[in-house]
C-alpha cells in the first residue's frame, strides 16, 4: 500500500495553462472554444504536474496523489495521462503540453500561471491577451525559412522548431499559428508522425482567439480547415485573413492553395499570381499559378506564369546554387514550358546531388509523358508519408496518369488514409 510522498499541495484555485482556463473544483478545462471534463483522478494528476511547475514529477509521487492509500498497478496513471493527453489534443509521440520522461516520470511543458480576469471562457480574449516574445518569434522566423529551402527533413525540422516557440510562448498568437500551419504542411508532405490536422485548427483557433485583429491566426485556421476537408468554412477564414491585410503575400499564397485544392482554379490563379506580385523574388506562387490556367484551358496564360517561374528560380539559384526547392522545382517549370529533356537532365541532377524523390519531380516527370516512371516516383513519395488526395484530383501535371489503373488504386489508398 502506498502512502503519499509529496508534500507539494496541488493547485486548488483556478488557474491557467497556456490557453486553456483549468477549474479543478468545477474538473473542467476550456480554451473559450471547446470545454474538456476530466476525471478526478486526471485533474488531481494535472494538478499536482502544475504545482511542480515543468519539473519532473515521479510516477510514485503521481501516483501516491491520485490514488492515496490504495495499491495500484502502474497502468492506472498511463490510463490517467492517456486521458490528459486526449483533453488537450496532446499527442504522446510530440507533446506540447506532458511530456513522458524516460524512467522519471512526467512533467508539464507549459508554465503555468494564475487565473487572471481575461479568462479564455469568458467570452473571447481581448486583442491584448497576446504575450510577443522575441525568441518564440525568432524561432518562427527560422521555421519559415527553413520550410521555403525545403530539402531532407526541412518539413519535420520547421514543424519542431515551431512547436519550441509555443511551448516557450503559449499565449503568443504569432507562434500558434506558425505552428498550426507547420503542423498541417508536416500531416500533408512528410511522416505523418507529427501532430494531426485537428491539433493544427486547435492551435490556430488559439491564435484567432489571442489576436482576433491578425491575419496570421485566421490565414493559419483557413489552412488547416482546407487540409481537412472543410473547404467552404476555411475559406471564410481566409476571406477574414484578407480583410485583416490584403497585402500579405502569405495570405494570397495559402488562400490560393487551399482554392487550387478545392478546384476552384480561376479564383487560385489569381490570388497566386497577386502573391507572385506581392513578392517579386517568388517562385512558388507562379508555379501555382501555371498549373491552376492550365486546369482551366488558359495554356496562354499557364505558360507565361511557368516563364516567370523559371525566370525566378534562375536568379535564386544564381545566387544560392544549393537551395533544394529550387533546384527541385527548376525541372517542373521546364517541363511545362514544353523543354522536356532539359527537364529530365534537372530531375536527374537534382537527384544526383542527393535530394529526395520530391512531389516536384513527379510532377515534372508526369508532364513529360513518363507515366509509368511518374506513377512509380509518385508510389515512393507516398510510402514516405505524402498524403494530399486533393492534389492527386487536381493537378493537371497528372492528367496523362488518371487512366492509369495504378494511379487509380493509389488515389485510393492516399484518399482513404
Amino acid at each position: 500500500m502506498r502512502t503519499s510522498a509529496n508534500a507539494n499541495q496541488p493547485h486548488r484555485q483556478p488557474f491557467r495553462l497556456g490557453a486553456w482556463h483549468i477549474d479543478p473544483g468545477a474538473r473542467e478545462a476550456t480554451d473559450g472554444r471547446m470545454t474538456r471534463r476530466l476525471s478526478p483522478k486526471a485533474m488531481t494528476v494535472l494538478q499536482h504536474l502544475a504545482v511542480a511547475g515543468g519539473a519532473v514529477v515521479s510516477r510514485d509521487d503521481l501516483m501516491d496523489a491520485g490514488w492515496p492509500g490504495v495499491c495500484v498497478g502502474e497502468e492506472s496513471l498511463t490510463h490517467v495521462i492517456s486521458e490528459l493527453r486526449r483533453a488537450f489534443c496532446d499527442p504522446a509521440g510530440n507533446p506540447r503540453f506532458i511530456e513522458t520522461v524516460h524512467k522519471a516520470g512526467y512533467r508539464l511543458l507549459i508554465q503555468p500561471g494564475a487565473e487572471t480576469e481575461g479568462r479564455a471562457d469568458g467570452g473571447g480574449m481581448a486583442s491584448d491577451a497576446d504575450d510577443f516574445d522575441l525568441d518564440a518569434y525568432l524561432l518562427c522566423l527560422e521555421s519559415r525559412r527553413v520550410g521555403e529551402r525545403s530539402g531532407p527533413g526541412a518539413v519535420e525540422q520547421a514543424q519542431a522548431l515551431c512547436a519550441e516557440a509555443v511551448a516557450r510562448a503559449p499565449r503568443f498568437a504569432f507562434a500558434q499559428a506558425e505552428f498550426a500551419i507547420a503542423a498541417a504542411q508536416r500531416r500533408l508532405y512528410s511522416d505523418q508522425a507529427g501532430p494531426s490536422l485537428t491539433v493544427a485548427a486547435e492551435a490556430a483557433t488559439a491564435a484567432t482567439r489571442l489576436r482576433p485583429d491578425q491575419a496570421e491566426g485566421h490565414v493559419a485556421l483557413g489552412y488547416a480547415l482546407s487540409a481537412l476537408g472543410r473547404h467552404q468554412i476555411g475559406r471564410q477564414s481566409f476571406q477574414k485573413a484578407l480583410s485583416c491585410d490584403p497585402g500579405s503575400f502569405e495570405v494570397h499564397y495559402l488562400f490560393a492553395r487551399a482554392l487550387f485544392a478545392a478546384g476552384d482554379m480561376t479564383a487560385a490563379a489569381q490570388l497566386a499570381e497577386r502573391a507572385a506580385a506581392l513578392a517579386p523574388d517568388d517562385y512558388r506562387a507562379l508555379y501555382l499559378a501555371s498549373g491552376a490556367w492550365a486546369c482551366v484551358g488558359d495554356i496562354g496564360r499557364a505558360r507565361v506564369a511557368a516563364a516567370r517561374g523559371f525566370a525566378r528560380v534562375s536568379d535564386r539559384l544564381a545566387a544560392d546554387p544549393a537551395e533544394p526547392r529550387a533546384r527541385n522545382v527548376r525541372g517542373s517549370f521546364l517541363a511545362r514550358l514544353g523543354r522536356f529533356e532539359e527537364a529530365i537532365a534537372a530531375v536527374e541532377a537534382d537527384e544526383r546531388d542527393g535530394q529526395p524523390i520530391q512531389y516536384y519531380n513527379v510532377a515534372a516527370i508526369a508532364w513529360t509523358g513518363a507515366a509509368t516512371e511518374a506513377i512509380a516516383r509518385l508510389e515512393a513519395i507516398t510510402e514516405c508519408g505524402w498524403q494530399h488526395p486533393d492534389w492527386l484530383h487536381c493537378d493537371p501535371a497528372l492528367s496523362a496518369l488518371r487512366r492509369e489503373r495504378k494511379f487509380r488504386k493509389l488515389e485510393g489508398l492516399v484518399t482513404a488514409a
